[in-house]
């Protein structure tokens, strides 16, 4: 890491530390080696396409993963006074339905249907480029200015380091021990609550990340994060069977890092993406051992050896080919393929839903240790039988529907456009409650744990929307603890000079 990341950065004011553009120089040396770097990607992307693709698939591919460098430029240069949240959804959106495209063709590897056609897949790719251009708008347009004025403004302060060090501390180590045995401690209607005590566990990593980013933790701070608290945090996410725990939670922490240091750290992304590309060809047979098989109630050490296992015989194996993997992986995160099939059925044979997916957010905030009754979302169940994407006969599986797949389920071309400009809105809406001119450090960490629960673009809306509201709910709870523990380090401090001066 370069020195510049160890140099304090201005903690009376952290909202010029978060805005702050760069010198012109620097940022325009940076985007320069940024749109080689991404123009040379896509060049790689098209020409090692390992089937014949045709010029409107490039065309919309490409474009799709030029929404990262748009949305980067205008955070470069202070357009976007916030925190990077728009530059990272925007990559999550170019690695669920642009990189995929040029990865692979074969359908054989869907767990769908392959029965849709090249200009299906051009239809569906238009409506994402056109839903991503829409989320922009609705982020960085006009709109904005007329409900600015009613936002409301957190300014979460937690002046007192001492206590913020030790209260990061101690959630970091709560939520690890909570997380190791969360099935066993949380089960029926407490397994909403579980989870939020697992989220302390990440809620520690960036307070602790946060400070030592900020010249403001010694270095056994950030030994005990790099050696200890990340490595263990993924190690809980991989074993849980659900590699995109371990994706949010790298690219939680490269917005906080991005937001206090003003630098993406692109090369972290890549590789990660890699890394993902070789993992998943694994995770089903990893699940059918851990959820259901001989390792169910095994330990954490138990389930990553087994993991590692799966993934050397893989690798050791004679017929083994790098190709495969990747085709295998692209094809599990190619959400453009389950919209293609949207498309082509509907309505022609699929009526539109009319919002009836969205009917969960009604009762979504509820928790069931409240109501214990309240109604089981089967939304996966419903959308992945209306559309043949699922047997018949198989009652359990549940298949996710991307938010943008359900806008146009619901509510068709039309619909998936104005969509998408309310969710960029509602993004915006989120990110100016606690990043603004009077924000604290508490404001920061806020905002970055609640952007890493916006980042699952795979999921039902009422699954990410729905769940926003506790998470406000559970940052105010950190606020207050972190307040209550600053008083009484306060209390100590002050009988302690009161005791000197007697």
């Amino acid at each position: 890491m370069r020195q510049e990341s160890l140099q304090p950065v201005d903690t009376n004011n952290w909202y010029s530390t978060v805005a702050k553009p760069l010198a012109r120089q620097r940022s325009f040396f940076r985007l320069s080696v940024g749109a080689a770097c991404l123009g040379g990607l896509i060049a790689v992307l098209n020409y090692h396409a390992p089937t014949p693709l045709s010029l409107d698939e490039r065309a919309y591919a490409s474009l799709i993963i030029v929404a990262v460098g748009f949305s980067t430029l205008l955070w470069t240069w202070g357009y976007d006074a916030l925190i990077p949240f728009m530059p990272l959804l925007c990559t999550f959106y170019a690695l669920d339905y642009g990189v995929p495209v040029f990865l692979f063709r074969s359908s054989s590897n869907l767990s769908v249907s392959p029965s849709y056609s090249t200009p299906q897949i051009e239809r569906a790719l238009g409506y994402v480029l056109a839903g991503i251009v829409a989320m922009l708008v609705g982020y960085y347009g006009p709109l904005l200015r007329l409900i600015r004025p009613v936002i409301p403004r957190f300014r979460l302060r937690w002046p007192n380091l001492p206590a913020v060090r030790v209260t990061g501390l101690a959630m970091g180590a709560v939520g690890f021990v909570f997380g190791l045995g969360l099935d066993r401690s949380f089960r029926g209607g407490l397994a909403q609550l579980g989870g939020y005590v697992s989220d302390l566990f990440t809620v520690g990593i960036c307070i602790l990340l946060a400070l030592w980013l900020s010249g403001m933790a010694r270095r056994w701070i950030a030994v005990a994060v790099f050696a200890l608290f990340i490595p263990a945090r993924l190690a809980l996410g991989l074993a849980s069977g659900l590699a995109g725990s371990a994706v949010y939670l790298l690219f939680t922490l490269l917005l906080l890092y991005a937001a206090v240091r003003r630098r993406i750290w692109w090369s972290v992304i890549l590789i990660g993406t890699i890394a993902l590309l070789l993992y998943r060809p694994f995770e089903t047979p990893y699940r059918d051992a851990t959820w259901r098989g001989p390792l169910v109630g095994a330990s954490l050490g138990q389930k990553v050896e087994y993991m590692g296992g799966l993934m050397l015989k893989a690798y050791e194996s004679v017929g083994f080919q790098l190709e495969t993997i990747v085709e295998i992986s692209a094809a599990r995160l190619a959400q453009f393929t389950v919209l293609a099939e949207v498309v082509r059925d509907t309505p022609s044979q699929v009526p539109y839903w009319g919002g009836v997916t969205y009917y969960p957010l009604l009762f979504k905030p509820i928790p069931r240790f409240l109501w214990p009754n309240k109604p089981e979302e089967v939304t996966g169940q419903e959308f992945g039988h209306r559309y043949g994407l699922l047997d018949a006969d198989d009652p359990g599986t549940s298949l996710n529907l991307p938010q943008l797949v359900e806008l146009y389920a619901n509510f068709g071309p039309v619909g998936l456009v104005l969509g998408m400009i309310f969710f960029g809105l509602f993004y915006r809406v989120l990110m100016e409650m606690f990043v603004h001119p009077g924000m604290g450090f508490g404001s920061l960490v806020a905002a970055v744990f609640l952007a890493s629960n916006s980042f699952d673009i795979g999921s039902a809306t009422s699954s990410v929307v729905g769940g926003i509201p506790w998470c406000l709910i559970f940052i105010a709870a950190v606020h207050f603890t972190i307040i209550a523990v600053s008083a009484q380090f306060d209390s100590i401090t002050n009988m302690h000079s009161e005791a000197l001066r007697a």
